[in-house]
Order: C-alpha cells, then sequence, then structure tokens
C-alpha cells in the first residue's frame, strides 16, 4: 500500500510539471488547448508557429521543429505523442483529434533537392504539406515523408515508411508502405459472425 501511494503522488508530480511546462510554452507564443501535458525535454522550436489542441499529451524527448516563421503546426486536441517523436516542418503539417503518434516516429514536409551531383546541403529543399486524419494511429518507429495525405481511423504500422496517400480506415506497413488490408474488413467479418449466429440462433 506504501508503494501505491508512492507511486500516485510521483504521477501527479510529473503531471503537475507536465502542465506547468504549457504554461511556459504558452508564455513565448504557442496557442495551446486547455490541459495540454508536455513531457520532460519536449522542444517547440519557434513556437509561436505551432498550435496544439486540448488534453493533448506529448512524452519526454517530443521535438516540434518549425524552420520557418511562416510554417504551420496544428495538433488536435486528445492525442499522444509518444517519447522522441519527431514532427520537422517548414511550409504546413496538420494533424487531426484523437491521434496516437507511437515513440520515436518521424513527420516531415519537407526533402532536401537533388539535382545534379553537386553538395546535397547546398541544394535546398522542396516542401509538400502534410494531412494527417482524426482516430489515426502511427506505430513506433514510422516515418510520414512530404506530401502524403494519412485519412481518417487509418493505422501506419511500426516502422513503416509512407510515401503515398493512405485511404480513411486503411491498414499500411513496410518500406515503403503498402496496404495490408482495411479496418472496414474486421467489421464486415464481425457482421457476418453475427449474421451466422442469428440464423443458428433460429
Amino acid at each position: 500500500m506504501p508503494f501505491q501511494l508512492i507511486f500516485r503522488c510521483c504521477s501527479l508530480l510529473r503531471l503537475l510539471c507536465a502542465r506547468l511546462r504549457a504554461v511556459k510554452f504558452r508564455a513565448v507564443g504557442t496557442k495551446l488547448g486547455s490541459k495540454v501535458s508536455l513531457g520532460t525535454a519536449t522542444r517547440i522550436d519557434r513556437p509561436w508557429t505551432v498550435e496544439i489542441g486540448p488534453r493533448t499529451t506529448t512524452e519526454s524527448d517530443v521535438w516540434i521543429k518549425s524552420e520557418s516563421d511562416d510554417a504551420e503546426i496544428q495538433i488536435g486536441s486528445h492525442c499522444f505523442l509518444g517519447r522522441g517523436c519527431e514532427i520537422d516542418v517548414t511550409e504546413r503539417v496538420t494533424i487531426g483529434n484523437r491521434v496516437l503518434i507511437g515513440p520515436h516516429s518521424f513527420i516531415t514536409d519537407h526533402n532536401h533537392q537533388l539535382n545534379g551531383i553537386g553538395p546535397i546541403s547546398l541544394q535546398g529543399c522542396e516542401s509538400n504539406p502534410v494531412s494527417i486524419g482524426d482516430d489515426v494511429w502511427i506505430g513506433t518507429g514510422a516515418t510520414i515523408l512530404p506530401g502524403v495525405k494519412v485519412g481518417t481511423g487509418a493505422v501506419i504500422a511500426a516502422g513503416a515508411v509512407v510515401t503515398h496517400d493512405v485511404d480513411d480506415l486503411d491498414i499500411v506497413g513496410g518500406v515503403p508502405a503498402r496496404h495490408i488490408r482495411s479496418r472496414r474488413d474486421a467489421d464486415l467479418a464481425s457482421d457476418n459472425t453475427e449474421v451466422e449466429q442469428n440464423q443458428e440462433a433460429k
């Protein structure tokens, strides 16, 4: 019992610290909804370009990296960003509500240009906005590349590299990510099982 009490007290202290970090970022221009919790060593570059909805939580070492004063980063409400995630933006990344992002995932809207054999570091970058819909689950270590639109309710498998759009409710995985199945398939199978059971009962 004493150990449980100590654990709960420590959890409440961590929550209080996370809320206080949110107050700090709000003071330097980040648009934060109510009850946002930011984990230890959460970093937000150019905080005035970032908007985070109510009750969103980041774990430790999350880096929201805005590369330009004109960049736009919008993260919805009730989202979760796991430890070590990075969102790297020069133009725009939009993340919907209730999105779960696994640890060490990477989302970016830009790539280095490759025009000839000159030094890559001197060729600049090209950007293309990224959009992630509501109720998306992004697995641990996934990468979402520029120009990708992830539909509502989609699932990105751990370690996937997403280079193309993902339809609503689709499950994708692999490098590069490919369609595995749709969440609709599970609903359909469940509906068919229920119909068969009802028929047997009659």
